[in-house]
């Protein structure tokens, strides 16, 4: 009864370690398996994350160019339009002045008219000017 009960008690231990033998060799091929997965998957996603840093890289520079574009526009048309303003100031200046210089071949009266005319043209030129680039003025809130 002894040797039955240490022959029972002896292929359970053995049945037990082949068992868990088995069950950590599975085990292991499992977590090798799931491992590998992980990694693949980790460099695949890498991959993406690299071509989508890629894209935005592009995409801000291409918006960096457009305004860096739009403001170089801008800064001429305030350019154009500081001196046309400066234009239509001096003009204006020349017109409503006390003192007035009249060149011997005309008269006081056509002075005027060609002062006149002046102011008008430069003030026409500046409001065209200012009506066709509105949309580089920025409005105030």
């Amino acid at each position: 009864m002894e040797n039955l009960l240490t022959n029972i008690l002896s292929s359970s231990i053995v049945s037990g370690l082949i068992a868990l033998i088995i069950t950590k060799i599975t085990e292991g091929r499992i977590k090798s398996s799931f491992d590998k997965r992980l990694e693949e998957t980790k460099k695949e996603h890498t991959l993406e994350i690299a071509k989508f840093q890629s894209e935005l890289d592009s995409l801000k520079a291409r918006e960096n160019f457009k305004f860096t574009k739009l403001h170089e526009e801008r800064f001429n048309v305030l350019k154009k339009t500081y001196t046309l303003l400066n234009k239509c100031r001096n003009d204006l200046g020349l017109f409503v002045a006390e003192i007035k210089l009249i060149p011997r071949d005309t008269t006081f009266e056509k002075n005027e008219e060609r002062l006149h005319l002046n102011f008008i043209a430069s003030n026409e030129e500046l409001l065209k000017y200012i009506d066709d680039n509105l949309i580089f003025f920025k409005e105030k809130d």
